[in-house]
C-alpha cells in the first residue's frame, strides 16, 4: 500500500519576529523535502488591535478615527510581513500557486487554532517567541496557548 504525504497542507503563522522568520525557513525546507506532495502553504497573520489607554476619554468621533488609524497601520504591517514570508518561500523554490496569504482579526492563538482546524491543515508552523520583550525570556504566550489548546493538530515550534 502506497503511503501518502502526511503534511500536504501547511499553515505558517507569522508575526514578523526572528523566530517567525526562522519558522518560514523551516516551512520552506519541509515543502522542499516533500516536493509536489505539499499542495498548499498558507501564510497566516492575525491582526490584534490593542486599544490605547485613555481611549474612553475621547469623543466617539475621535475614538473611531484613532481605531481606524490603528487598524490601517496593523494591516500595512501584515502586508509587509506576508510579502517577506512569501519571498522566502519562493526563493526556496516553492511555486507561487501553492502559496496563499491570509489576514484575520482576533486573538492570535485562537485564530491560529481555528484556521488550523477549519482549514484542515496537516501541520501548524510558528515561531516559539513573538515580538515582545517579555517573550525574549520565556516561551511566547501565543505559542504556549497554541500548543496547550491545539488538540488534534500537529504543531511545529521554531526557535
Amino acid at each position: 500500500m502506497k503511503k501518502e504525504c502526511p503534511i500536504p497542507k501547511i499553515l505558517l503563522a507569522v508575526d514578523g519576529s526572528e523566530d517567525s522568520k526562522r519558522a518560514t525557513y523551516y516551512t520552506a525546507c519541509l515543502a522542499q523535502a516533500f516536493g509536489d506532495k505539499v499542495t498548499k502553504i498558507t501564510i497566516f497573520f492575525v491582526v490584534e488591535v490593542e486599544y490605547p489607554r485613555g481611549i474612553r476619554e475621547l469623543s466617539q468621533k475621535e475614538r473611531k478615527r484613532l481605531l481606524r488609524q490603528l487598524e490601517e497601520t496593523k494591516f500595512e504591517d501584515a502586508d509587509f510581513i506576508l510579502e517577506e514570508a512569501e519571498k522566502i518561500l519562493i526563493d526556496y523554490g516553492i511555486s507561487k500557486d501553492k502559496i496563499e496569504k491570509k489576514v484575520v482579526e482576533g486573538r492570535p492563538w485562537e485564530e491560529i487554532i481555528r484556521e488550523g482546524r477549519e482549514g484542515g491543515y496537516s501541520i501548524v508552523v510558528l515561531g516559539k517567541k513573538g515580538k515582545s520583550k517579555i517573550e525574549e525570556f520565556i516561551m511566547g504566550s501565543v505559542a504556549k496557548m497554541v500548543v496547550d489548546r491545539a488538540k488534534g493538530l500537529a504543531v511545529l515550534l521554531v526557535e
